[in-house]
């Protein structure tokens, strides 16, 4: 059995012992090596893909991308229709959770009765169809009525 010195100077190293080029200075600090995702980040990221997968099915236009970050750009992910055809952009760089949302706010309106998902993303569809509506689908919605207090 390896001691820990001798463990730690096994972590950075690839196949066949050889250390990973790089490994110190691009994870900044020493020992080396990628941080590994924790099981919740790998289980947000499986369900931005199986989302994204289940939006490419519906003939929406799915692109990924690192959107430009500069002094007077205020970028974000959305949903909008080029020539006539959806089109969802997800900011590469944003939060899981928001990518989740956005995917979700897509999905929540389409039949999706007939398609192949996980449970846990069947039950996020579902409570994504049972909030509230947004800003846009509040205008539309008659003024509440007024109470005589």
């Amino acid at each position: 059995m390896a001691t820990g010195s001798e463990q730690r100077a096994l972590r950075g190293r690839g196949r066949g012992g050889r250390r990973k080029a790089g490994a110190h200075a691009a994870s900044g600090r020493a020992g080396g090596g990628r941080r590994s995702a924790s099981a919740s980040d790998k289980r947000i990221e499986a369900l931005v893909a199986e989302l994204g997968d289940l939006a490419e099915g519906l003939g929406i236009q799915v692109r990924r991308e690192k959107l430009l970050r500069e002094v007077g750009y205020h970028v974000r992910s959305g949903f909008c229709r080029v020539e006539g055809k959806p089109l969802l952009i997800l900011d590469s760089e944003s939060p899981g959770e928001s990518r989740i949302e956005l995917l979700l706010d897509v999905l929540a309106d389409r039949d999706l009765s007939d398609a192949e998902i996980s449970d846990e993303a069947r039950e996020l569809l579902e409570k994504a169809r049972r909030r509230p509506g947004d800003a846009t689908s509040q205008e539309a919605a008659p003024p509440p009525a007024e109470t005589g207090v």
